[in-house]
């Protein structure tokens, strides 16, 4: 009988116990071709494009930053126009993207310059590259020294698969939700109608609104009356200063750009193949996933200690 082999994980740690999820880890680092990570190391190209572009520099030093005036950039800006092909491939995307209410990228890319402004004078992505080869080759070392040839071949296909299995998960995702963005525009369309109608203070507060409420207005089945009070528009801000480590419910593609300030990644939900742990792998950062409530205990500015190896999150003093 032909028995399945372990999966990288689980043949690590029995070969080498108490170290196969930090191996694992180390393998995978940058070791896959990952959409949504490219995403972050092209956002940290263009901070390192605003040093060389004296307009761009201009445009992010300029109290009070005004994202929206990107486009007010000349047309000889080497920064305008990288921005915009980044804008051309990825404008599809959003924070929570699988939430229509929120604005895409193209419609709205002020988060993105936000990251961008933030990032200005971080390291650049090659040195993070260099960092995840560094750990990648010390892994190898130790299972070469530990481990039977035989099974460092099984090793080795693992590693593939893992890699590539993580990379069309997160291409899969970016094509299903490109979808969204044109579905967006529909509900902006009909939210425009039932602003037109009074209905609605603005289009958008459409998001906001039953299925069944909008369609029955739409068909005539309800005039709309008393529509408005259902509706709530709450705003999410989201800022990381580098060195800091991010904390989250959850992730997903449009976080990415944040991870690469931050130097490691708590969650309050997740697995080991979730957005959050994949690109934190990819990128060689610590991460700990699965904390239920831990947003209700760690607080913004508290300093706390993360071992990604191990699973724990410990708070300092």
């Amino acid at each position: 009988m032909i028995r399945r082999p372990a999966g990288l994980f689980d043949l690590l740690e029995k070969h080498l116990p108490g170290k196969g999820t930090a191996l694992a880890n180390a393998l995978l680092a940058g070791a896959g071709d990952i959409t949504s990570t490219d995403h972050g190391y092209r956002l940290q190209d263009l901070a390192a494009l605003v040093e060389t572009d004296s307009a761009a520099q201009l445009f992010f030093n300029t109290e009070p930053f005004v994202p929206n005036r990107w486009q007010s950039l000349p047309e000889s800006s080497a920064f305008k126009q990288a921005f915009q092909a980044f804008i051309d491939e990825y404008g599809h995307r959003a924070v929570y993207e699988v939430y229509l209410n929120n604005p895409r990228w193209r419609e709205n890319p002020d988060y993105l310059l936000k990251v961008i402004k933030q990032s200005i004078g971080s390291p650049s992505p090659s040195v993070l590259k260099a960092q995840q080869k560094e750990k990648a080759k010390q892994a190898w070392q130790s299972i070469e020294k530990q481990i039977p040839l035989y099974r460092r071949v099984v090793i080795k296909s693992l590693v593939k698969q893992a890699a590539a299995g993580a990379a069309s998960k997160e291409m899969a995702k970016s094509v299903y939700i490109r979808l969204f963005e044109p579905l967006r525009r529909l509900f902006l369309q009909a939210g425009r109608r039932l602003e037109s109608r009074g209905l609605l203070q603005r289009n958008d507060e459409i998001f906001h609104c039953a299925y069944i409420e909008v369609t029955s207005i739409l068909t005539g089945d309800w005039d709309g009356s008393g529509l408005m009070p259902l509706i709530h528009s709450p705003e999410q801000d989201i800022t990381l200063r580098p060195g800091d480590v991010l904390a989250a419910p959850s992730t997903d593609p449009a976080w990415t750009p944040l991870f690469l300030n931050a130097v490691a990644i708590v969650m309050e939900t997740g697995g080991q193949l979730s957005h959050g742990a994949i690109v934190a792998r990819e990128y060689g950062i610590p991460a700990v996933v699965n904390i239920p409530g831990l947003l209700n205990v760690i607080r913004d500015g508290e300093q706390v200690v993360v071992d990604g190896a191990r699973g724990i999150v410990e708070r300092c003093g």
